[in-house]
């Protein structure tokens, strides 16, 4: 899905028609950020899968997004991982996220992506946005649905607003379906 704009005004239409694609699809999503032009408009990033930012809050949806490594290992060059620690996150095992974070670096280290972890503390989407200003990925990778329904309807789903949010092209990978 393609994606103009930098303004408020514009990332509320671009984060309505992203947040709804986001709502309901079943396959992995890429919003790609382009740049107004009067009749060639150009990407903002080129080689998507270049460098990656990889968000995970350690969910079972997380670990969709990471499996995508696995198919883009051959166009990806470098990674960061990024994990944003909520002050109490109720349920939330503390103080091995820098241990986790490290343990999924070793896998992507294996095939040859130089990697490296950010942990930062605060609210999820601050954190992950400040990730993407500060490590200038090619693309985040992030997946569409984190904890609990409950959870999302009080705090607001991360992953929406990473999309309307965030300057460059953001990969949302869905839950994997259940059996039909």
């Amino acid at each position: 899905m393609g994606s103009r704009g930098q303004s408020p005004l514009e990332n509320r239409v671009i984060g309505s028609t992203a947040r709804n694609l986001s709502r309901t699809s079943v396959v992995p999503l890429l919003v790609n950020r382009v740049e107004r032009a009067t009749e060639d408009p150009d990407v903002v990033r080129a080689h998507l899968f270049q460098r990656m930012l990889y968000a995970t809050d350690f969910s079972a949806n997380a670990e969709q997004p990471f499996e995508a490594f696995r198919y883009l290992r051959h166009a990806s060059e470098e990674a960061t991982l990024v994990h944003v620690e909520t002050p109490r996150d109720p349920g939330r095992e503390t103080g091995n996220s820098q241990e986790r974070l490290t343990d999924l670096a070793t896998q992507l280290e294996a095939w040859d992506i130089e990697t490296r972890t950010d942990l930062r503390q605060g609210d999820p989407t601050e954190g992950i946005l400040a990730a993407e200003s500060e490590h200038n990925p090619t693309t985040t990778l992030i997946g569409s649905r984190g904890h609990s329904r409950l959870r999302r309807l009080l705090l607001g789903n991360v992953s929406e607003d990473v999309v309307a949010q965030a300057t460059g092209d953001v990969v949302l990978v869905p839950p994997e379906r259940g059996p039909r």
